[in-house]
């Protein structure tokens, strides 16, 4: 069972822990092959803030989790993804918001696979850092304890730099990884991975 909490940002947080901050993994980094049924589609609300670049790049998101890092006290994590926010230098914007995509991260440990959240394109540009939009929404406890409360909605990843280009192919895989919190039980964070593990292709 999931107790939901305000709405925020996953900030500092992470940084406290060795959970969130650097990410961004390359397809090679543990995951062997890639689930593609339930990506999300951005069709329904998009934003592009205002950055003035001109040209636009395809942009790939996935996720994984390390068996190793995923804690024994979860049987099932139940989380569900929404989409992802770009932030440039200029503190504008780029939004992209999917249909929701629903996993359990205890199976993509166990498993070793990715999941492929959304396929979409995005304005070329430097983005310091990319906020993902999951929410937990269900889990059970290997010791049978009930209620838990996590870290609700967006979770911060700073890339260290992340430069697109007119033309480019992302594929984006960053690592989640999950600790316990301060302010709640748990915490959903990203695991430290410099940008250039990022798959890209021109």
């Amino acid at each position: 069972m999931v107790r939901f909490i305000d709405r925020r940002s996953f900030l500092a947080a992470g940084a406290t822990a060795g959970v969130v901050t650097i990410a961004g993994c390359g397809q090679d980094s543990g995951a062997t092959e890639t689930e593609n049924t339930e990506a999300g589609t951005d069709e329904s609300n998009t934003s592009d803030g205002n950055n003035g670049s001109t040209g636009s790049a395809s942009f790939d998101l996935d996720v994984t989790v390390d068996d190793f890092e995923f804690p024994d006290a979860f049987e099932s994590l139940s989380v569900e993804f929404t989409g992802f926010k770009l932030l440039d230098v200029g503190d504008s914007a780029v939004t992209r918001e999917s249909d929701p995509v629903q996993f359990d991260l205890a199976e993509l440990a166990s498993s070793g696979i990715s999941v492929d959240l959304i396929e979409t394109s995005v304005p070329a540009g430097e983005y310091p850092s990319i906020n993902y939009f999951i929410t937990a929404t269900d889990s059970t406890m290997s010791s049978g304890d009930g209620e838990q409360t996590f870290n609700d909605g967006e979770i911060l990843s700073v890339t260290g730099g992340l430069t697109i280009e007119a033309g480019d192919a992302i594929t984006f895989t960053p690592d989640l990884l999950i600790s316990e919190g301060f302010e709640n039980d748990w915490r959903i964070g990203t695991g430290l991975t410099p940008s250039e593990d990022i798959e890209r292709q021109s």
